[in-house]
């Protein structure tokens, strides 16, 4: 399958070059999704890593998933009328009180995640243990402080789209979030944090293109050293950059060969899962399924299936299709609101941005559901002003 998937590269990157010249938007959802699996599919022929051949179903994803969802984000782009309301200016009041309370909420949260982890294991382990119990509520549960995670995100992505960045603003909420990070060595979380404040600082002009390709360098780096740390390993080396390769980005392909079309026990429980679980928490019977995938051994074991895993699950290649369809309408509007002015947009294009890199690893924008409605009511506090005056 080697010369099939050098083909499939090839494809994608004459139609990434063609819209790039046509629009010059480099993190458009077209430009990024292009990019993101010529790269995939370029470490794959080019690296050394020891997985199972991928098979025609993969590809055959891949040419309905990529031109679909370019073509609709582009077309919908194009038709999309810019934005004609005037721009939302952040209300103060609001944002002190949020940063008020995060002040003494996640601080606390941390210490006392960090204290079960030492009684529950010891010190020389203590990132490996926090890891485990981030991943296993029955280790420990760090309760209403995970929701904090999106208030903090809110307020950092907002200081870091200021046309005047206030520093000790900045750098305070930003500590905000990282202390998340740390509660849950979670490296979407770092990853989540970074993309969207420096797509932020890139578009108002404050930094060039050089330190986003040297961030997404870095991270790779970080990313193993990560690994090493939180698996309780001894030392980071070639052999741990090629596994962190192979089993995270490169594993998705051979993993999602291995799914079935239409194999779902209930209509789009894949897909729809966050959705059922919130009708599954107001009392209802409906099948709860678990976040996390089963493993699959490819041969390393992976549990990362990429984003059009639970659409062929649940219907199919048209699922794929048709997901790719209506995502990149969305996503396409929402780009081109928030590239004119449109404030919320802007923060939920950022938001977006995110899972459109992070497309290979797995389906972020639908799992997410509710954590993206809490981001989306956060920010809308944010610049609300509220006046309880009879008058007004």
């Amino acid at each position: 399958m080697y010369l099939e998937t050098i083909g499939v590269i090839a494809l994608f990157l004459i139609v990434l070059t063609i819209l790039y010249y046509f629009t010059r938007a480099l993190f458009s959802p077209w430009n990024v999704t292009l990019g993101v699996w010529a790269f995939v599919l370029l470490l794959y022929v080019t690296i050394d890593h020891g997985l199972y051949e991928i098979k025609p179903q993969v590809l055959y994803a891949l040419l309905i998933w990529c031109p679909a969802l370019s073509l609709s984000s582009y077309i919908s782009y194009i038709i999309t009328p810019k934005n004609t309301q005037a721009k939302w200016m952040p209300c103060e009041k609001n944002i002190d009180i949020l940063t008020y309370i995060s002040f003494f909420v996640v601080p606390f949260g941390a210490y006392k995640a960090f204290q079960n982890a030492m009684l529950i294991g010891s010190p020389d382990d203590l990132f490996y243990t926090i890891r485990q119990q981030a991943i296993d509520p029955e280790l420990y549960n760090i309760g209403p402080v995970r929701y904090f995670l999106y208030i903090v995100y809110p307020l950092f992505i907002i200081e870091a789209n200021r046309l005047k960045i206030r520093k000790l603003r900045f750098i305070f909420t930003f500590s905000l979030c990282f202390i998340f990070f740390l509660m849950t060595m979670a490296k979407i979380t770092f990853f989540m944090i970074a993309v969207s404040s420096m797509y932020l600082l890139y578009k108002n002009k404050k930094i060039s293109i050089k330190p986003i390709i040297i961030f997404f360098l870095s991270f790779l780096l970080f990313a193993v050293i990560l690994q090493v740390i939180r698996s309780n390993n001894t030392e980071a080396n070639g052999e741990s950059v090629m596994w962190f390769l192979a089993v995270y980005i490169i594993s998705p392909l051979q993993a999602f060969c291995t799914d079935i079309a239409h194999s779902s026990l209930y209509w789009g429980e894949s897909t729809f899962r966050g959705i059922f679980h919130i009708i599954h928490t107001f009392g209802f019977n409906v099948r709860e399924v678990d976040t996390l995938d089963q493993f699959v051994w490819v041969p390393l074991p992976t549990n990362v299936y990429s984003v059009m895993s639970p659409y062929f699950r649940d219907f199919g290649y048209w699922g794929i299709f048709i997901f790719a369809l209506i995502e990149g309408t969305l996503f396409g509007y929402i780009y081109k609101k928030s590239m004119t002015g449109n404030t919320i947009l802007e923060y939920v294009y950022t938001l977006i941005l995110v899972y459109l890199f992070l497309q290979f690893f797995d389906e972020q924008f639908m799992k997410n559901f509710i954590g993206n409605i809490y981001i989306i009511f956060t920010t809308l506090f944010c610049h609300i002003q509220f006046n309880f005056s009879s008058k007004q």
